[in-house]
């Protein structure tokens, strides 16, 4: 008689029990995408993009928010490029835009 108590018991499922059981699926399943988006995050870091990105600096300003007229404003960037190559390491690399 006990075992039909328990197996009874187990029989039937309330609605607790679904939510719950949906609960833990939906669990599983944000675990598993989550660990997706992670190893994909990972992957896109360390993919080849063509060139070396460590020690890169990329620099833009707009001089014309600064009152710097044309001639003053190529003034400027001539002696800024010229004083950049100046330092150990230094590529400069011009393209205006």
């Amino acid at each position: 008689m006990k075992n039909e108590a328990v197996t009874a018991r187990f029989r039937y499922w309330h609605l607790r029990d679904y939510m719950v059981a949906a609960q833990v699926c939906l669990s599983v399943l944000l675990l598993f995408c989550s660990v997706l988006v992670v190893k994909s995050l990972q992957r896109s870091l360390s993919a080849p993009i063509g060139f070396e990105a460590p020690g890169l600096a990329t620099v833009s300003f707009d001089l014309n928010m600064q009152g710097y007229d044309e001639p003053r404003g190529r003034e400027f960037e001539r002696r800024m490029l010229d004083q950049v190559r100046q330092l150990p390491g230094v590529r400069v690399s011009h393209t205006s835009g």
